[in-house]
């Protein structure tokens, strides 16, 4: 490995002088990492046009990523900051690409993967000029909630393949099977409302919570398969009898279709493949014969509860949407199966309610969901979560409230590690988020996002485990 010797040297000088190493690679000059060797930098790394980095090994890397030479070649690439970082420059292929940052990863340019990904920590965010691509054959590796692709994935071979999509929150996959496939086919997913189109028979509903986008390069065909699962998005199916009316739907043409299919598995979770082979491609979202037996069209847009202090729960939510919503039902569980109400609240259209409650409960462990009730007499259900009853979710406070320039948010006893944070106006659209990475009894300072509207927002904090915990706060 040429200029080996000053690259290990500016690692080194890193911490005494409390400076980014930083690794340039100019016109003319070429840098090899040889079959079996590691190059890590503390900095940025940086290929200039002209320059050539043969990389037959590992390149891990804290900072950023420049390729301004097309024919870059990568084996194993391994972003692992903890801050969040960047590919930019030419499009790029790399063997492996391991995504270890929980501040996350954004691509500027397309990259491809033609052996496999490891989702370790973090997300990576795509875009339509840049999208992730796999390369026929290549692996997705393990992908969760804490780790996938927040963005467009294209796909470039045949058979079946998974997608590593979802959103800031949640990882919502969605699976194809392809039988022809000339240039690759690129999916995105849509944590909100489908659009709004006629629906044509026997369609009498379509899930206003998410859907996908199927797109070819060129061409292609195959069948799709999408899923649901009210942990993390409530989909609205009353009972696992409402599987059989659910159908896969396909906006084609102006309207809403039915491209059929046979559910499996049970309300609160599962997934239906397309029966009809599909060649013309456009949104796909989850679909319903029987607006009685699955009511898809949700209004909720997220529920959570936690445990306070005097050991009583407070479960709060909002909603998307309240059209002839008459109120609705706070149930609870001691096994995630039997549910009981407990409580009602009135719909007053504010869309942001909560509820507390403050009943003896036995066990370590409880469930809740919400019911909303139509003036009609249908219920829709939002996603069940879970509290437990040792406190393990409380510990942290946010000050002051109203925040005027900067809010201090303080973690407790045995909260360390790292959090999403998001920012939420009242009507669930996304303002600001960031990565924290705390420690016990830390107190983190975040200044006011530049540009914020003075109003009422919601602030979410989700550690690597899922839990969340959100407060509700006033900006002047």
């Amino acid at each position: 490995m040429l200029m080996r010797g000053k690259i290990i040297i500016l690692i080194l000088l890193l911490p005494l002088k409390g400076l980014f190493a930083q690794l340039y690679v100019s016109n003319g000059i070429t840098l090899s990492v040889a079959a079996g060797e590691m190059l890590y930098s503390a900095g940025d790394v940086t290929v200039a046009t002209g320059g050539i980095f043969g990389n037959a090994g590992t390149l891990q890397l804290a900072g950023n990523l420049s390729c301004q030479s097309a024919a870059t070649a990568m084996n194993n690439l391994v972003f692992s900051g903890t801050a969040a970082q960047q590919y930019l420059g030419q499009p790029l292929q790399a063997s492996n690409l391991t995504i270890a940052n929980t501040a996350g990863l954004t691509l500027d340019a397309p990259v491809t993967v033609a052996a496999a990904t490891t989702f370790a920590s973090g997300l990576i965010a795509s875009s339509a000029a840049s999208p992730l691509i796999y390369a026929s054959g290549a692996s997705t590796g393990t992908v969760t909630d804490a780790s996938h692709v927040n963005g467009p994935v294209q796909y470039n071979g045949m058979g079946s393949f998974t997608y590593p999509v979802g959103n800031t929150s949640y990882y919502r996959s969605v699976g194809i099977t392809l039988d022809g496939n000339a240039s690759g086919l690129t999916a995105t997913y849509f944590s909100s409302a489908s659009p709004a189109s006629p629906l044509t028979a026997p369609l009498q509903a379509v899930s206003q919570q998410e859907y996908w986008t199927l797109s070819p390069v060129g061409t292609a065909s195959g069948t799709v398969t999408i899923n649901w699962d009210n942990t993390k998005v409530g989909t609205g199916i009353p009972s696992d009898a409402g599987l059989a009316v659910l159908q896969v739907a396909h906006l084609s043409g102006g309207s809403w279709i039915s491209e059929g299919g046979t559910a499996s598995g049970t309300a609160a979770q599962g997934s239906i493949t397309s029966a009809n082979t599909i060649s013309t491609w456009s949104p796909f979202a989850l679909g319903s014969t029987d607006k009685i037996a699955a009511p898809l069209p949700l209004s909720f847009l997220d529920v959570h509860a936690d445990w306070l202090p005097d050991g009583s729960r407070h479960i709060d939510w909002n909603t998307a949407t309240e059209i002839q919503v008459r109120d609705y039902t706070v149930e609870r569980s001691p096994d995630g199966r039997q549910f009981s109400g407990i409580g009602q609240v009135a719909a007053s259209g504010t869309m942001v309610y909560s509820y507390v409650d403050a009943q003896p409960a036995a066990g370590n462990l409880l469930y809740y969901r919400v019911r909303g009730n139509d003036l009609d007499g249908r219920a829709t259900y939002s996603r069940t979560v879970t509290v437990l009853m040792n406190g393990a979710n409380a510990g942290i406070s946010v000050t002051p409230d109203p925040v005027t320039d900067q809010m201090a948010i303080s973690f407790g006893a045995g909260l360390a590690g790292g959090y999403t944070m998001q920012l939420l106006g009242i009507d669930g659209r996304l303002v600001y988020h960031a990565a924290l990475n705390v420690s016990d009894g830390q107190r983190v300072t975040v200044a006011r996002p530049s540009g914020l509207a003075a109003g009422t927002y919601l602030l979410r904090l989700r550690n690597k485990g899922g839990k969340l915990k959100t407060f509700k706060l006033i900006f002047k």
